[in-house]
């Protein structure tokens, strides 16, 4: 599996909606695969599927998501954007209890100006998402933004776990991933 991070600044647009979409194929396929039909729906993935309250993250030992998916369920994660000024090193992913990528992030920190990176239409639409759930300032030094080369893609029953670790030692950080979540239709959802 790639764990290569690609720096958002360094992509086309035509390159973006490419690995967009790409989490979007992976992720029927392999519902297909799974339930045997094409009886879902693909969403937006939101924190509380991951089961967190937010995007906010502390780096450390204790993994930042450990979560057993629905068996009805699977998530496609194809980009990150890190809304701190202490970025977020690296991001150890596993699944099923095997790490299945570690992704180097604070190289997608770039000197791009802040102004070009908020006129984007992706950035806005991940600010527009968190403003009214959080109270942080988009303008926190420049967002870092990227994308997976290859997309983090988790079938469900799966146990999905992420580490997050920082050269600065313990940060405050909001890590927003972004990704689909393809759910079975008529399947009963567990509380």
């Amino acid at each position: 599996m790639s764990s290569i991070t690609l720096p958002f600044y360094e992509l086309s647009i035509e390159e973006r909606r490419r690995l967009r979409q790409d989490t979007k194929t992976l992720l029927i396929k392999s519902l297909k695969m799974y339930f045997g039909g094409d009886d879902f729906t693909l969403r937006d993935l939101l924190p509380t599927d991951l089961g967190l309250s937010n995007w906010s993250v502390i780096t450390g030992d204790t993994p930042w998501i450990n979560i057993s998916l629905q068996s009805s369920s699977s998530i496609g994660i194809y980009a990150f954007t890190i809304l701190s000024d202490q970025p977020v090193s690296e991001m150890w992913v596993e699944n099923g209890g095997t790490v299945t990528g570690l992704y180097q992030l604070e190289h997608c920190f770039g000197s791009l100006p802040l102004i070009k990176q908020l006129l984007s239409p992706e950035l806005r639409e991940v600010l527009d998402r968190i403003k009214g759930s959080e109270s942080i300032s988009p303008i926190l030094g420049a967002p870092m933004c990227g994308y997976f080369e290859t997309p983090i893609v988790t079938k469900g029953s799966s146990l999905l776990t992420i580490r997050l670790t920082s050269y600065s030692g313990t940060v405050n950080s909001y890590l927003v991933l972004s990704g689909y979540v393809a759910e079975q239709n008529g399947a009963r959802i567990m509380l």
